[in-house]
C-alpha cells in the first residue's frame, strides 16, 4: 500500500486529485445518492500530463454520473476554460473565486443544487 503524505514542496496535481475522488465514488459511493464532487483548486497544475489525462477523467465522471462543481480559487484567467470544461461536461458549474471570502456563498449554491439533484434521483 502506498504511503500518502503532505509536504511543504507545494504544487497541484489536478488529474491525480480528480482520479482519487472518482475512485472513492466508484469504490465507496452510495448509488442511491447523487454523486457530487466539489473540486477547489487554483488550477495551476505542475503535472505535465494533465492535458491528456483530464478529458479521460471527465469521461469517467460522466460514465459514473458524477457532477463536478469546480471552484477556481484565484485561478489565472487562462486556466478558467479548463475549469469550465470539467464542470460543464459533467453537469456541474464553474465558480470563479477571487479569494476565500466568496466560498461560503459558493458552497451554499452548490448545496442547493445538490438538494435538487437528490430529489431528482430519490
Amino acid at each position: 500500500m502506498a504511503t500518502v503524505s503532505i509536504d511543504s514542496v507545494g504544487g497541484t496535481f489536478l488529474s491525480v486529485g480528480l482520479e482519487r475522488a472518482l475512485d472513492e465514488f466508484q469504490l465507496h459511493g452510495d448509488p442511491k445518492k447523487a454523486w457530487i464532487m466539489i473540486f477547489l483548486t487554483d488550477a495551476e497544475s505542475i503535472f505535465e500530463d494533465d492535458e491528456t489525462i483530464i478529458p479521460t477523467l471527465v469521461t469517467r465522471a460522466q460514465d459514473l454520473g458524477v457532477r463536478i462543481y469546480t471552484i477556481g480559487l484565484d485561478t489565472p484567467i487562462e486556466l478558467e476554460p479548463l475549469m469550465e470544461m470539467i464542470a460543464n461536461e459533467t453537469g456541474g458549474k464553474f465558480y470563479p473565486a477571487p479569494d476565500a471570502n466568496v466560498l461560503r456563498e459558493i458552497y451554499l449554491d452548490i448545496a442547493q443544487r445538490a438538494r435538487i439533484r437528490n430529489r431528482e434521483i430519490g
